[in-house]
Order: structure tokens, then sequence, then C-alpha cells
């Protein structure tokens, strides 16, 4: 496996919404291998490159997930999860701050795009967005804080995403 860090989730459905957490709630989050785990759920995708992974319409333990972009530190046993609704558990280790745009534009493609820029590194993932109308296009972009997540396990609860 490759030390680095090239899996991220978030949920941009929440996201598109919600309003980026102040200082305060961030500073308040408990960080270090020694905190209590959080647990997040959501739709695996393949990211367009190799070894990248988003996770899309997450719910978390922590009640913070239209808030939060999750930077996961290990993409071990997530290829053969892409397409699956999987649970990620494990301590918030760092938090940082990162950048999320999701994009739609239907004379292009009839898929919706999720990039997110964050420590440093970039993922980003194609999916189909139901609600997305089929002529108008839309882009969001907004900084967000990044909570890096110490993974400890990975389950699938679905073979299918929701």
């Amino acid at each position: 496996m490759r030390p680095v860090v090239s899996a991220v989730c978030l949920g941009w459905l929440a996201a598109a919404g919600a309003a980026r957490a102040d200082d305060v709630r961030q500073a308040a989050v408990p960080v270090g291998k020694d905190t209590p785990p959080v647990t997040i759920t959501g739709c695996l995708l393949a990211g367009t490159k190799p070894d990248t992974f988003v996770l899309k319409d997450v719910t978390d333990s922590a009640g913070r997930a239209a808030d939060v972009i999750y930077w996961l530190s290990s993409t071990r046993g997530l290829k053969d999860h892409v397409g699956h609704t999987i649970e990620v558990t494990g301590p918030v280790v760092s938090v940082s701050e990162g950048e999320v745009a999701v994009t739609t534009d239907p004379s292009k493609s009839p898929n919706t795009t999720i990039e997110v820029d964050a420590r440093g590194k970039e993922a980003k993932a194609k999916t189909t967005d139901p609600g997305a109308s089929p002529s108008t296009r839309t882009k969001e972009h907004k900084a967000m804080p990044v909570h890096r997540i110490k993974v400890q396990s990975v389950r699938m609860l679905a073979m299918t995403c929701l």
C-alpha cells in the first residue's frame, strides 16, 4: 500500500445547502489517535486517477457530514467496494482546510463532477445526479474543514448505493 493518502470522503448533496463550519466549531473537534472514533457511511465512487476514491451522500456519527470533508488515511480495501454503500470508522487525527467543487454541465456530460483539493492532494470523481436539471449548468465551489480519519475499519453495508 502506498503511504500517500489518496481517498476522500464528502457529503456532496448535503454540502450543497450547508454553510461553511466556523472556526469555533473546528476548534471543538477532538483530534488525535486516542480520541473516540467517528463512523462515516456513504456510496463509494472510484476517482478519475488510480487508487483515489470519493464517498458521496455521507452521513456521520458526529453530526458534521454537511460541513466537513473527510480524508482517509488509507485506501486499503476500498477498490473492492466501488459502487457499494460502505462504513468507515476511525479517529480524527488532524483538521485542516480544503475546497470542494461540484459541477454539472449537461451540454458536456450527464454526470456531476466532484473535485476535492485538500492537504496538498486532490481527488475527482464523476457520478450521476438524479436531482439535477437536464438543461441547467451548475458549479458550486466552497472552502470546508478537512478531518483526516485514521482508518481502523472499512465495512460494506450494501452491494449497491441507494
